[in-house]
């Protein structure tokens, strides 16, 4: 096992429906040698509908999310173990982000936030699961994104882009705040109006000075404590009753 310091940096880049995570990830890794791990959904075969109907199947889905991304956990920092920067399309903790800003926008019930969060904190206890040495988020207009998402329906259906669009602006303001309270000084804001080389290269010389985390995992934990913590999360799942709070595992997650 590699010290924390030998190893490479993960970098997460994250941002709304249509800003161009993908296209900005693919580049990073084909024109500087980056090794790229797919989002989670991506991954998934057969891919489930992007619109579950009903609380169960939404619950269902992003518990299946979940476990796909503590996958994508162990495989970007097995990588990172062996000195290779790698960078990742979306975060780790992406389920728990999505589910509470659909909970706050009234289409994710409480009983399914409070399923994803138990699940993320029991894989979070478990080493399985943490946030990367740095987030980045991409800056555009939501002009550029209708853009960008009109240009790939698959991806981006328009029954849902009012949904993205929605949860993607709670994410910008109440999940940035709260992974930059997991990992202080490792979440920025990158502008993506320039294309996606010149994103990718502003990506590289973020990461360039960032030291590896020392423990991803309780990164995570302080980030979910956070934002658990929101007053619009708290308001709308009345209570966290008897949900404990995940106990870390001594030792680092690899």
């Amino acid at each position: 096992m590699r010290r924390a310091t030998d190893r490479g940096i993960v970098l997460a880049v994250c941002g709304g429906s249509g800003s161009g995570k993908t296209t900005v990830a693919r580049t990073l890794a084909r024109d500087l040698g980056w090794v790229r791990v797919d989002e989670a959904y991506d991954r998934l075969r057969p891919r489930p509908p992007l619109e579950p109907q009903g609380q169960a199947a939404l619950r269902s889905l992003e518990l299946r999310l979940l476990d796909e991304e503590g996958r994508r956990f162990g495989a970007a920092f097995e990588h990172a173990d062996r000195g290779r920067s790698v960078v990742v399309d979306t975060s780790f903790l992406d389920p728990v982000a999505y589910t509470a800003g659909l909970l706050v926008g009234g289409e994710a019930s409480a009983p399914t936030f409070r399923a994803v969060v138990a699940r993320a904190r029991q894989q979070i206890g478990r080493g399985e699961l943490g946030l990367p040495d740095l987030t980045c988020y991409l800056l555009t207009s939501a002009r550029t994104r209708r853009r960008r998402a009109s240009e790939d329906p698959v991806r981006h259906p328009e029954r849902l882009r009012d949904r993205h669009e929605r949860v993607g602006r709670f994410d910008a303001s109440v999940v940035r705040a709260a992974f930059a309270r997991g990992a202080p000084g490792r979440v920025r804001g990158v502008r993506a109006s320039r294309g996606p080389t010149d994103t990718a290269r502003s990506l590289a010389a973020a990461a360039s000075v960032v030291r590896p985390l020392a423990n991803p995992s309780a990164a995570a934990s302080r980030a979910v404590a956070a934002l658990l913590g929101d007053p619009a999360i708290r308001a709308a799942v009345g209570g966290w009753g008897n949900l404990k709070k995940a106990t870390l595992s001594p030792r680092p997650p690899r």
